[in-house]
């Protein structure tokens, strides 16, 4: 897991804001505009989630949208599904618990 990515959310997620996937490719140094990066940009917040998942957190990655829609990206909703449930996450930021780890 990135950890720098990691700490990043968790600050973001603590001030009860949002960051883009922009701002985050930037952070890890990732070109967003190809296909490659999207999805590597994809991998790494995934990665920040089932750390979160495994100790019992909403994922991290529900603070990370794009920043035509202000929302998060496709991907944040496929990675919400878990053997044909939905895993309790937030989909606002008035639905996320503060208190990360």
């Amino acid at each position: 897991m990135n950890q720098d990515l990691y700490e990043k959310l968790k600050g973001v997620a603590r001030s009860q804001s949002v960051i883009t996937y922009s701002d985050i490719a930037s952070l890890v140094g990732v070109d967003i505009q190809t296909s490659l990066g999207r999805r590597e940009i994809g991998r790494l917040i995934a990665e920040v989630c089932a750390h979160e998942v495994e100790h019992g957190r909403p994922m991290l990655g529900s603070v990370v949208v794009r920043k035509d829609t202000g929302m998060p990206g496709d991907g944040y909703s496929k990675g919400r599904q878990s053997d044909d449930h939905i895993i309790h996450t937030p989909l606002s930021m008035r639905d996320f618990p503060f208190t990360v780890g």
